[in-house]
């Protein structure tokens, strides 16, 4: 097998290098542009502010739901999200955890609904 001879000048990597800085520079332009632009921005507060909706949420249904729905099954004074049914040794279900979480769904599918149907789809009526 024959080795390859290869000879760089000290030119042909000052070019290589040179070629090299561009394009970084090129890259870092475009991702800066890419995350600075103001829908970048607005979805990482949406996201923010989902974080913090979905604290509410929670709070709603532990605090307002739940103790209605406690009251009208006859179980007051129990923390919901800690019932629980076992049918047998070693299976468990865990109810109070999903009907938190259904309640918490229902709540924000609830909410989100309203904003669809009352302010983006009023939006759309306007605009025609």
């Amino acid at each position: 097998m024959e080795e390859a001879n290869i000879n760089i000048t000290k030119e042909d990597l000052d070019k290589i290098k040179e070629k090299a800085k561009k394009e970084a520079q090129e890259e870092l332009i475009e991702f800066k542009k890419f995350a600075f632009q103001g829908s970048m921005i607005q979805m990482s507060v949406a996201f923010i502010l989902g974080a913090a909706f979905k604290n509410v949420v929670t709070s709603i249904s532990e605090n307002l739901v739940m103790p209605v729905i406690n009251f009208i099954i006859g179980k007051t004074g129990v923390n919901w999200r800690q019932l629980s049914w076992e049918p047998t040794d070693g299976i468990t279900f865990e109810i109070g955890k999903f009907l938190g979480s259904f309640v918490d769904f229902l709540i924000i599918a609830f909410i989100l609904y309203i904003i669809w149907k009352k302010i983006l789809r009023g939006k759309d009526k306007e605009n025609i």
